[in-house]
């Protein structure tokens, strides 16, 4: 049922949904596959390997800074 008072609720909820289902290369997962332990589309488990993820995170700040750093 539609709210009147909060006509927004629907897409809300349908943005939250494709924010969480979103491929992040450097994460090379989703947010909802490292939130809820598996994927968003399909019924399948997902296990996250944090250390792998800190790394590529890592390794994306220092050729950024690197990047940042070489302009003039």
């Amino acid at each position: 049922m539609l709210n009147e008072d909060d006509p927004w609720t629907p897409y809300l909820a349908s943005v939250a949904w494709a924010v969480r289902s979103t491929y992040h290369t450097i994460l090379n997962a989703t947010p909802g596959q490292l939130i809820f332990g598996r994927d968003m589309v399909l019924p399948i488990q997902f296990q996250a390997d944090w250390a792998r993820i800190k790394l590529r995170k890592q390794e994306s700040i220092n050729q950024s800074n690197v990047q940042e750093n070489s302009k003039e």
